[in-house]
């Protein structure tokens, strides 16, 4: 009798359903904990009565990510990117919603200027290195975000899509000098071209990142304490599914961990009826 247990974190109530062979279903709810999400799942989880050490499956559907980013409470993020391209992120695209609104006025990026790295180095398009990376100037940037301590780092770097070595290079570099602060590479996160997309990504995983990463670590503590023995399960934002590891390190991936529930929910529901 393998349960399976699926819960969903809202604004007002968290829930949780069990389904078991041969049984019906059993479900607990509870107001959500906004200080503290993972003391809402816990309690979901005591009023219905779940055992979680006879569980097969446990997915989860966070909005620890796109909370942090509506709320403008995620981490001070410092930008690293090729020389000559440091306005990339800040110019953005010309799309507006409203072409002749002249009150239009940008959304705020979620960094500033003065959080954007310059270091010396250049792929070509097809991937071929024209210049190496440059040593000191990556080590100054390294110097520069732990004296501004900095609470995340993204790094889009110029074709890091056809050839992440570089990228793979200042990761291992600033690992070494910055201890804990999460590195979020724009080659892991979206692998496309198109600088400015990929850049604004990357700034917005590192931005939920540490949030998302706490959140995690938290949530599976108190689970695996509890008796869980199988990975926890997230609800990516394509509607399927990923480990908390890769979550973590992929924070953006949950951005619509939560809502994407509902819909995935009425496309079965539709099916049934």
């Amino acid at each position: 009798m393998a349960n399976r247990i699926g819960v969903d974190i809202g604004g007002t109530f968290t829930d949780l359903v069990i389904e078991s062979s041969g049984l019906p279903s059993r479900v607990g709810k509870t107001l959500s904990t906004p200080a503290d999400l993972v003391q809402g799942v816990l309690k979901a989880v005591e009023i219905a009565g779940a055992e979680l050490d006879d569980t097969e499956l446990f997915v989860h559907g966070t909005t620890a990510g796109i909370n942090s980013v509506l709320e403008r409470r995620g981490a001070r993020v410092a930008l690293i990117t090729t020389m000559g391209f440091k306005d990339v992120y800040m110019i953005g695209r010309g799309h507006r919603t409203d072409m002749y609104d002249l009150r239009y006025r940008k959304p705020p990026p979620l960094l500033g200027r003065n959080a954007i790295f310059e270091i010396e180095e250049r792929l070509a398009a097809d991937g071929s290195i024209i210049l190496e990376i440059n040593e000191g100037s990556l080590g100054a940037v390294a110097d520069a975000i732990k004296f501004e301590k900095f609470e995340s780092v993204a790094v889009s770097l110029l074709h890091s899509y056809v050839n992440p070595e570089h990228e793979l290079y200042v990761r291992k570099y600033l690992q070494e000098h910055l201890n804990t602060i999460p590195v979020v590479l724009s080659h892991e996160v979206a692998p496309e071209w198109r600088e400015y997309e990929r850049t604004s990504t990357t700034v917005t995983s590192a931005y939920i990142t540490p949030i998302v990463r706490d959140y995690l670590h938290r949530l599976t503590t108190e689970l695996d304490n509890r008796g869980l023995t199988v990975p926890v399960h997230i609800t990516q934002s394509n509607g399927g599914a990923m480990s908390a590891r890769q979550a973590a390190n992929q924070a953006v991936l949950t951005l619509f961990s939560g809502p994407v529930g509902g819909v995935v929910g009425g496309r079965e529901v539709g099916r049934a009826i």
